[in-house]
């Protein structure tokens, strides 16, 4: 991407599905013009910048299927971000605190942070969020408060919240389905044989058995999660 950096009147960037490697490239913070990027499935790598400041006017910052590690930025100065994919990389560490502090709170943002390798607990700030979809299964989290799953933030995850409560969010721990939350009547987070201390699981530890038991079915997870990924697909486009 050498030289894009130059395009200062650019709104749009769209670079996902290459063979782009490398480290995050740097001179994109210089487009500040910039709305959309997308730099989803590429061979990135590397830290994130700790600041994506000069991007005041992003809108939607897709960076999920890369190889990024180290901990998660805040993205606390984006005024205008909606729209936020870090799946399938390979952060770690917490959800700061600040996470997302000038971000729009009474317009629908959408934030997806799933299969990852980030800890602890998702941060109370959050609640000021009225519709915030927020995907966080296969990571590592310890804790869900209850008071982002209430009455407050029923339009969460297209209004799953209102009918499932926390389990729309994350599947609690010693539970799992492939989305790691439920999202329907036919999608439950079903129990497991063997506990686990992390929420938003996308399968049980160990080997699976039959759906009649505390296990999930196999057959049904494999045909599910060709249907998620196709979903997360079509939602980086």
């Amino acid at each position: 991407v050498y030289g894009v950096g130059n395009a200062n009147a650019l709104v749009k960037l769209d670079l996902k599905f290459n063979r782009i490697t490398g480290p995050f490239p740097d001179e994109l913070l210089n487009l500040e013009t910039l709305e959309f990027l997308s730099l989803t499935d590429n061979r990135l790598t590397g830290t994130l910048p700790n600041k994506f400041e000069p991007l005041s006017n992003i809108i939607s910052l897709r960076l999920g299927s890369n190889s990024f590690e180290g901990e998660l930025p805040s993205f606390d100065t984006l005024t205008q971000l909606l729209h936020l994919d870090l799946s399938n990389n390979k952060l770690t560490g917490v959800i700061p605190g600040n996470f997302l502090d000038s971000a729009p709170k009474r317009k629908p943002v959408e934030i997806d942070l799933s299969s990852n390798s980030l800890t602890g607990i998702v941060p109370f700030p959050l609640d000021e969020f009225d519709n915030l979809s927020i995907y966080l299964r296969d990571n590592k989290f310890t804790k869900l408060p209850e008071s982002l799953c209430d009455s407050d933030n029923k339009g969460w995850n297209l209004r799953d919240v209102e009918f499932y409560g926390c389990d729309a969010i994350m599947c609690p721990p010693g539970t799992a389905n492939f989305l790691g939350r439920q999202s329907s009547e036919t999608t439950p987070c079903k129990k497991c044989n063997a506990k686990t201390e992390f929420y938003g699981q996308i399968e049980c530890p160990g080997a699976l058995g039959s759906s009649s038991g505390n296990h999930l079915n196999p057959f049904f997870i494999v045909l599910s999660v060709g249907w998620a990924s196709l979903f997360s697909f079509f939602l980086c486009l």
